[in-house]
């Protein structure tokens, strides 16, 4: 969905809810996760461009540390285990975005992808 300004960025998040979403603008494309803040009066929305993070030293076949990975939010994709970093950023997109919501594991990848293109 195109969305043109910050109020209608705004509606479409309050409608849609938050999560992650892959960000069209500018010619770039990329997975933002987006968290609603404030109170119902004075609700804003904190976007958090998504980055990847390898974890290495897990054994998948051990029974404790499946129960570690899944308490702690990592996700296992390609037998390796992967955590996606949410690091606060002062807005940054422009007026003019297109966006559409997404679900982690898409989200995470997507940005293994990226990275494997990166690597090769």
């Amino acid at each position: 969905m195109l969305l043109l300004n910050k109020d209608a960025r705004y509606k479409f998040l309050n409608d849609n809810g938050g999560g992650f979403y892959m960000v069209k603008y500018g010619g770039n494309e990329e997975p933002l996760y987006f968290s609603c803040h404030g109170d119902k009066d004075s609700k804003w929305w904190l976007e958090a461009p998504c980055d990847l993070r390898k974890f290495d030293g897990y054994d998948l076949n051990n029974k404790e540390d499946l129960i570690f990975i899944k308490e702690y939010g990592m996700l296992i994709y390609n037998e390796e285990v992967w955590e996606i970093d949410l690091p606060q950023a002062y807005p940054f997109l422009p007026k003019h975005v297109e966006m559409e919501k997404i679900t982690e594991s898409e989200c995470l990848e997507w940005l293994v992808a990226k990275f494997e293109e990166s690597t090769t």
